[in-house]
């Protein structure tokens, strides 16, 4: 017969084996730098303003008065929460086999609210979502709209529109390395060479500041895939149009964070509830989006992958 109080073991256990299910995904602490807040409601930052520059003279007795201001800027903080019950004959059918204790269930849990933080990071939340959080596609700043009319799945295509998310930052004086964010579906352009004897334009990002190590691949939906719903939850969300979407970006917390209450956190109550005859748990992650410069982030909306 079972105990009526899970031990520290199984519960240390669930836990562990439930959050190596995250460590198999695209984390969402590798698309932008984490900062540890304070729970609220909302999230607030400042961002200091720029001035003229300075006055020119001929014998220097004149100057351009200045003085620093700062402007506030927020964003929603929210929680995405996942409940679950565990019934006594289940936590008895685990002990009795030796098995971990739904770990299986909880990690798909887990798995999913990872894509769900994901999601938020690079495109916003969505419609069915009861708070607006601002992504990094909705905060940030279109790139070229030529681009739109540049086949990917094409030779030195992939290589141009890294060339104008490279000069779109360099203009705003942002220097790298850069960070560049694509749809799952963008990964094989990139590997088609630049020209005859050439290499693939994955190995010609030098110029552009993206070390390998900094280009990430999320799944995304297009026009003609399923489109992102609660079901099925893409991390890089829903193209505006075509085939995929790209994110190119400074990562820097100066520019853009995700602002954390608490980390993607699981726990279970070791005493049984009595009268359900089962043991309650929890999932849960609570934060917001912090877009504080938006020529930080350059994207491009509408990738075509052929003609």
């Amino acid at each position: 017969m079972a105990s009526y109080k899970l031990t520290d073991d199984e519960v240390t256990d669930f836990a562990m084996a439930a959050n190596n299910y995250v460590k198999l995904e695209t984390s969402y602490t590798d698309l932008l730098p984490i900062k540890k807040i304070d729970d609220c409601y909302k999230h607030t930052w400042y961002v200091s303003t720029e001035f003229d520059g300075p006055q020119s003279s001929k014998d220097g007795r004149e100057g351009y008065d200045v003085r620093t201001a700062r402007t506030e800027n927020s964003a929603n903080v929210a929680s995405l929460v996942y409940t679950f019950e565990i019934p006594r004959v289940e936590a008895t059918m685990a002990q009795n086999a030796g098995v971990p204790l739904w770990s299986e269930n909880v990690g798909n849990g887990l798995r999913k609210m990872n894509a769900n933080i994901c999601n938020w990071i690079t495109t916003g939340t969505n419609a069915w979502d009861k708070v607006a959080i601002t992504g990094m596609y909705t905060g940030g700043t279109v790139c070229a709209t030529a681009l739109d009319a540049i086949y990917w799945s094409t030779a030195t295509s992939a290589f141009q529109h890294a060339n104008a998310a490279f000069g779109q930052l360099n203009g705003y004086g942002f220097k790298g390395p850069f960070h560049w964010v694509l749809s799952s579906s963008l990964r094989s352009g990139l590997n088609i060479k630049y020209g005859a004897g050439d290499p693939s334009q994955i190995e010609m990002l030098d110029p552009f500041e993206v070390p390998k190590e900094n280009l990430i691949f999320l799944e995304g939906s297009g026009i003609s895939t399923t489109a992102t719903t609660r079901m099925n939850l893409y991390p890089m969300g829903s193209p505006a149009g075509d085939d995929g979407t790209w994110l190119f970006y400074k990562k820097d917390p100066n520019y853009a964070y995700v602002a954390e209450v608490m980390p993607i956190t699981t726990t279970i109550s070791p005493e049984l509830d009595v009268r359900r005859q089962c043991y309650h748990g929890r999932i849960e992650w609570r934060g917001t989006v912090a877009i504080v410069q938006a020529h930080s982030i350059c994207y491009e909306e509408q990738v075509d992958l052929v003609v």
